[in-house]
C-alpha cells in the first residue's frame, strides 16, 4: 500500500471517530447515537455492495471481454475496492465500538452472561465476520495481489485493430 492510500485508510476512520467522540462529549448522546449507526451502516454497506458489484457485474463482464483488457479492469477496480475495504473496515470497527460506548454496554463485553443473550449473540456473531472480512481482505490485498500483479506484462499490450 502506498502512503497515501495508507493515510486515507486510517485516517478517515479516525477522524470520523474524533467527531463523534467530541459529538458525543458535548452531551448529545440520541444524536449521536443516531449519526454512528447510519456511517456504521453505510461503512457495513459499503462493503457488501461493492463485494456483490464485483462478484455479480465485474467478474462475468470480464469474461466477456479478452484477457489482456479484463486484466487492466481487475486492477483498476481492484485498486479502488481495496481502499474502499481497508476504509470501511477501521471504520465498521471503530463505529460498532463507540456504539457500545454510547449505548453503555461496553463494560458488558466483558462477562459471559452478556453472549447468553440474544444481543451478545448476534455481536459475538457479527465479530466472527468482521474478522473474517479483515483475514480474508490481509490475504487478498498482501498475497494474492502482489503475486497476481507480478504475473501480469509490465505494460498491457495494445487492443487489436
Amino acid at each position: 500500500m502506498s502512503r497515501t492510500t495508507l493515510v486515507l485508510t486510517l485516517g478517515i476512520p479516525t477522524l470520523t471517530l474524533l467527531a463523534l467522540v467530541a459529538a458525543w462529549a458535548t452531551g448529545a448522546t440520541g444524536q449521536t447515537l443516531a449519526l454512528v449507526k447510519v456511517i456504521h451502516l453505510l461503512a457495513v454497506m459499503a462493503l457488501v455492495g461493492g463485494t456483490l458489484f464485483n462478484y455479480t457485474l465485474v467478474r462475468p463482464a470480464q469474461k466477456a471481454i479478452p484477457p489482456p483488457q479484463a486484466a487492466v479492469i481487475a486492477t483498476k477496480v481492484g485498486r479502488w475496492f481495496t481502499w474502499l475495504v481497508w476504509i470501511a473496515i477501521p471504520t465498521i470497527l471503530l463505529s460498532g465500538l463507540l456504539r457500545l460506548i454510547l449505548m453503555g454496554r461496553w463494560n458488558e463485553l466483558f462477562s459471559l452472561g452478556f453472549y447468553g443473550g440474544t444481543y451478545g449473540r448476534w455481536l459475538l456473531l457479527t465479530v466472527v465476520f468482521w474478522a473474517a472480512m479483515v483475514v480474508s481482505a490481509s490475504v487478498i490485498t498482501f498475497y494474492l495481489n502482489p503475486a497476481l500483479t507480478r504475473k501480469l506484462p509490465p505494460h498491457p499490450p495494445p487492443p487489436p485493430p
